[in-house]
């Protein structure tokens, strides 16, 4: 994947609108099977793919600016280790 902010948001962005239902109140974006994902916390061990913990609260109104800055940065950094 580009790390293209637009195509960063957008993949976010959907992978939000696409998580499971689940009455979990923390969320991770993380990758998981290849893909950016949107998945209950207690689901993800985290190995250096989680990008970012979130509540429902923070999902459905929209991240700050600050808050995709650090999911950005913290892709590429996971993307660029994952290449070696």
């Amino acid at each position: 994947m580009s790390l293209n902010p637009l195509r960063v948001l957008l993949t976010v962005a959907d992978a939000i609108h696409n998580r499971p239902i689940s009455a979990s109140p923390r969320w991770v974006i993380c990758w998981l099977d290849d893909k950016i994902q949107c998945l209950p916390s207690k689901t993800v061990v985290n190995k250096g793919n989680i990008f970012g913990s979130f509540n429902t609260y923070e999902l459905d109104a929209g991240f700050t600016p600050a808050q995709w800055n650090k999911i950005t940065k913290k892709l590429a950094l996971f993307l660029e280790r994952k290449k070696r």
